[in-house]
């Protein structure tokens, strides 16, 4: 069986204070918070049911953060962490045996096929994890980030 490798793509947006709603004055201690992160957006235009994992290390810690796996149906979008960080590393694949998956080339730590989320702090998986292939993708500042899961090209 083959494996098809899938394009993803990146993009920023700005959603402006719309996407901060729920805070009423965009002034406040929160709000100012909130607004030096990174939102790491997963959105699925493909087809196909995606389980995604995601990955960073924030500034306070040289470990890095990974979590997965987060269901995304074709045409959702999920938040899947907020970092002030704004390097972070993107990962999502099909359990459906199709063997397709979205990834870049660095290797990260992730447990399979559970609902995981663990601290790394280097490259040797513990008993029970293994290796995926992230993709390092780097925004260009606070807000929200989307990666896309763009859809699989025809074999």
């Amino acid at each position: 069986m083959s494996i098809v490798h899938a394009a993803a793509s990146v993009s920023t947006i700005s959603l402006g204070t719309a996407a901060y709603a729920d805070h009423a004055d965009a002034s406040s201690p929160s709000r100012v918070a909130q607004s030096a992160l990174t939102d790491i957006v997963y959105c699925n235009r493909s087809a196909l049911r995606a389980g995604a994992a995601v990955s960073y290390v924030e500034p306070s810690d040289n470990r890095f953060w990974t979590r997965g796996w987060v269901i995304l149906e074709p045409g959702e979008c999920r938040t899947m962490a907020s970092t002030p960080n704004l390097t972070f590393y993107a990962y999502a694949e099909t359990f459906d045996g199709s063997n397709v998956s979205w990834q870049g080339t660095h290797s990260l730590c992730v447990v399979w096929p559970t609902i995981f989320s663990i601290r790394v702090d280097g490259t040797t998986c513990a008993p029970g994890q293994e290796t995926k292939p992230f993709l390092p993708i780097q925004a260009t500042g606070p807000g929200p980030h989307i990666w896309t899961l763009d859809p699989v090209p025809q074999r």
